[in-house]
Formats: C-alpha cells, sequence, structure tokens
C-alpha cells in the first residue's frame, strides 16, 4: 500500500494560471495590431494608380475565446480582385504573364509573429 501526505494548496498555481489566461488574450490590442498591419500592406502594395493600396480594410471577430483579424481589399475590375492578381501574377490581354509579387503574406505572417512574442513575452513575466 503507497500513502501519499501533502501539505498547502495550489493557490499560486491557479493565481498564474488565471493571470496568464487574462494576458494572453489578444481580444484588446486586436484594433492596435490591424491598423499596424493595414499601414504596412498599404506600403507594400505595388502602386500605378495608387487605387489598390488605398482600398485595403480589416473586420475584427471576436468569438468567445476567439479573435479573428480579417483583412480584404476591396479594388476589382471585371470581377477579380486587383491586389490578388498583384500577389499571385496574372495573365493580359495580350496573352502575356505578368509576375506576381508576394507582398501580402509577409506583412500579415510579420506582424502574426511579432503579436505571438509580445504576448509570450508578457507570459514570460508573470
Amino acid at each position: 500500500m503507497i500513502k501519499f501526505k501533502s501539505k498547502g494548496d495550489f493557490s499560486n498555481l491557479e493565481n498564474y494560471l488565471k493571470k496568464s489566461k487574462r494576458k494572453s488574450r489578444i481580444g484588446e490590442q486586436a484594433t492596435q495590431i490591424a491598423e499596424i498591419c493595414l499601414d504596412e500592406l498599404k506600403a507594400a502594395t505595388p502602386v500605378d494608380s495608387g487605387l489598390t493600396a488605398e482600398s485595403w480594410d480589416y473586420e475584427i471577430n471576436i468569438n468567445g475565446r476567439t479573435t479573428s483579424i480579417i483583412f480584404y481589399n476591396h479594388n476589382m475590375q471585371e470581377g477579380l480582385n486587383v491586389a490578388l492578381l498583384l500577389e499571385y501574377g496574372h495573365g493580359t490581354s495580350s496573352g502575356t504573364w505578368v509576375e506576381g509579387k508576394e507582398y501580402i503574406d509577409p506583412v500579415i505572417q510579420k506582424n502574426y509573429l511579432n503579436a505571438v512574442n509580445d504576448k509570450w513575452k508578457e507570459m514570460v513575466k508573470l
């Protein structure tokens, strides 16, 4: 037969977990993160007329414990999203191919990683 005895409680652990739960939420900073990312998307967008760069916007969805930032560009020409044509490339009416320039994913990824790293630093300080 094995017996275990213990003294004390788990109040320190419980307090830490409560603090980390509050600190790990990104909802409060979502607007700030989205605005930074939006400015960088506008700056990174290849410019001809400037219409595509100025057509970026975002939407923040908070659903329970999940916060999503959705970026979209509403510059459409002939039913096609110009931002995506610039990102992935496209054919022209003369039959040539215009190579895309990857500019959306690097901006989103950089800002996502910055947000995650900032949250990690807050968690470590607890």
